[in-house]
């Protein structure tokens, strides 16, 4: 059985704790169940451009198994998007 998706977006001005708030969250969450990538980054922007593959390879690398085998939730949290 594939797992659900649930999307959750957190909106607001610059500066008025998103990222603190989400990150805050995240701390309750595993190792192994959550991925926090931030685009503000020029590393991971570069790496994602020159590899189409390069996030789901991320995700499956700190999941440690396929994603189309994912049968747990799992937390993606992407800051500066």
């Amino acid at each position: 059985m594939t797992p659900s998706l649930l999307l959750t977006v957190l909106v607001g001005p610059r500066q008025s704790g998103k990222t603190t708030s989400a990150s805050s969250l995240l701390d309750e969450i595993p190792v192994g169940r959550k991925f926090c990538i931030n685009l503000d980054s020029s590393f991971e922007r570069d790496r994602i451009k020159e590899n189409e593959d390069y996030l789901q390879e991320q995700l499956e690398e700190t999941l440690g198994c396929s994603m189309d085998t994912m049968t747990e939730r799992f937390y993606l949290f992407v800051d500066e998007a």
